[in-house]
């Protein structure tokens, strides 16, 4: 990180906790939270900080806009803006960032489990991974169905209406992969 995002993040971790420090000897985690969502930190500045962190290292990695900063700063900044201008952005990061946690506990208590069971034998370890890999992508899939159920598309509540397709285009997709997937010959 270069010395100017060092800066940004030290002043505004700064004003944060400056308006909060004031506020009275009666403050509580609880008040301090819920005056930042009155402000829209939740809402608004976070979905912000986190479109524009992922467009910039997109364009800085990507270098489609050349390696001129200032430009790809610009261009992240005008991205998270309008993203967050209406209320869909604000309202998808609601939905999906506590699908996201419980997924992740899932997925730790996985690997927590799976750890105390088996070695550090290679053999182990790679059908740890794959297993690990399938949770992670069931939970996955899971998150989005049920971030985007919330939704309605025209009139249509799209876990309701296509859930069950889905559902049968995911088994169909993977049976179909399972077959055509080449097959590992065994050394004899």
């Amino acid at each position: 990180m270069k010395k100017s995002g060092f800066i940004f993040a030290g002043l505004a971790s700064t004003a944060i906790l400056a308006s909060t420090s004031f506020v009275s000897a009666q403050t509580t985690l609880t008040n301090i939270l819920n005056q930042w969502a009155e402000w829209g930190v939740f809402s608004y500045m976070l979905p912000f900080l986190l479109i524009f962190a992922f467009v910039y290292g997109i364009l800085i990695k990507s270098k489609i806009l050349g390696e001129n900063t200032g430009v790809n700063v610009i261009v992240s900044a005008a991205v998270g803006g309008l993203a967050i201008v209406g209320d869909t952005v604000p309202r998808f990061f609601q939905e999906i960032v506590p699908n996201l946690g419980m997924a992740l506990i899932v997925l730790i208590a996985a690997v927590i489990l799976l750890g105390l069971f088996y070695g550090e034998s290679e053999g182990s370890l790679k059908w740890i991974k794959n297993v690990l890999f399938g949770i992670g992508v069931v939970a996955l899939v899971l998150v989005l169905f049920a971030s985007f159920s919330s939704y309605n598309f025209s009139g249509v509540f799209l876990w309701e209406e296509y859930g069950p397709a889905l559902i049968a285009l995911l088994i169909l997709g993977g049976a179909i992969a399972l077959m055509v997937a080449p097959k590992k010959e065994k050394k004899t």
